[in-house]
């Protein structure tokens, strides 16, 4: 049997210039760009400038991996790029998106670009963000040692979580932040406008907070040294995180050791914020 390059071109004609190939060549761009396992910011946008040249309509999912793939490169600058891309082609970002971009900052502790991410999205954009994206705005100003503005970005959030029915209600006020700087820094401005959360009563339900972002405000907290706050919201931590604030160690497990061949007990040290927190 010889080979087809020694048939010639055969006697069937061909349409299109070949439109079965191109088809090949988009649907094989097509799952480049969707690919979850995907792991190269640089080639996300290779792909991305491809797609464009082909013609290929994206849309919020081919950014969302694109965004995924900048927080596992943590290139902060590249993701702030693919939001003001999606902004200038009209396409509207989802939640996902949005905390890939505050993962970003919080990784390279870039407060005031998380600060501008969630308020355009919170407020401008009116998009309903999860607890991560208030999560990683709030633990970006935390790395920034801006322990005001974690306490002011979670603001919407905690009112969300926290208010259910009759309760009694935390305030921090710009009395309290008058040492962090001058009357013209962001967190002075932000703290003369109070930020008030309304706490449960012993009737309300469960409503529990996410560890980490717990911990993080927490932290935050006593570096405010805000200790009524802090128990609101050690109120709606997680039971590990409220068993911390307890005088006895907590029990972190077993540790084995190889070389003696021995397993011993060790004990996991509590965080800062709940020595900070025992009477």
């Amino acid at each position: 049997m010889s080979h087809p390059r020694l048939l010639g071109p055969g006697s069937l004609p061909r349409f299109g210039s070949g439109w079965m190939h191109q088809f090949g060549a988009v649907y094989c761009l097509q799952q480049e760009l969707l690919n979850a396992r995907a792991a190269s910011w640089f080639r996300a946008f290779e792909l991305w400038h491809a797609a464009r040249d082909e013609g290929i309509a994206l849309n919020v999912s081919h950014y969302r991996n694109m965004t995924r793939q900048c927080v596992l490169a943590q290139r902060w600058d590249a993701a702030l790029r693919v939001v003001a891309q999606m902004r200038r082609d009209a396409i509207r970002a989802d939640a996902a998106v949005v905390g890939s971009v505050l993962s970003c900052c919080a990784d390279a502790a870039k407060w005031q670009e998380a600060a501008r991410v969630l308020q355009h999205f919170s407020v401008t954009e009116k998009l309903r963000l999860d607890a991560h994206c208030y999560h990683a705005a709030a633990l970006a100003s935390l790395r920034g040692h801006r322990w005001q503005t974690a306490l002011t970005l979670s603001a919407p959030l905690l009112s969300r979580q926290l208010t259910v029915g009759p309760g009694t209600t935390a305030l921090v006020n710009a009395s309290s932040a008058r040492s962090a700087g001058g009357a013209s820094s962001p967190a002075r401005r932000d703290f003369t406008r109070k930020l008030s959360v309304r706490l449960p009563d012993s009737s309300s339900g469960p409503l529990l907070l996410e560890e980490g972002h717990a911990d993080t405000l927490l932290e935050a907290c006593r570096l405010g040294g805000q200790r009524e706050f802090a128990m609101a919201v050690l109120r709606a931590a997680p039971p590990r995180l409220q068993r911390a604030v307890l005088p006895t160690p907590s029990h972190g497990g077993y540790r084995d050791d190889a070389t003696r061949g021995t397993r011993e007990r060790f004990t996991r040290e509590p965080p800062a914020w709940a020595r900070w927190l025992r009477p």
